[in-house]
């Protein structure tokens, strides 16, 4: 490996590392105006009451995100 390619690595792996962090940070600690929180709320609450519940459709990202962000928000320690 050159050394070139070993500093890509390493600035990437640093930049994602970066970019995580920021995310959990705003999960964690969520201010009143965070658009991050709202998002994620938005995304999580439940359907309104005296709908049927849908069949999820087989092609949706929604419960993946959904797990991820179920994952991820046990990494807040409060």
């Amino acid at each position: 490996m050159s050394k070139q390619n070993l500093i890509i690595l390493i600035t990437f792996v640093l930049l994602i590392f970066g970019i995580g962090k920021i995310t959990l940070n705003q999960l964690c600690d969520p201010s009143p105006n965070n658009p991050v929180v709202s998002a994620v709320s938005n995304a999580l609450a439940p359907k309104a009451l005296g709908q049927r519940p849908a069949q999820p459709d087989p092609f949706s990202w929604e419960p993946v995100f959904q797990r991820i962000v179920k994952f991820l928000s046990k990494a807040c320690t409060h």
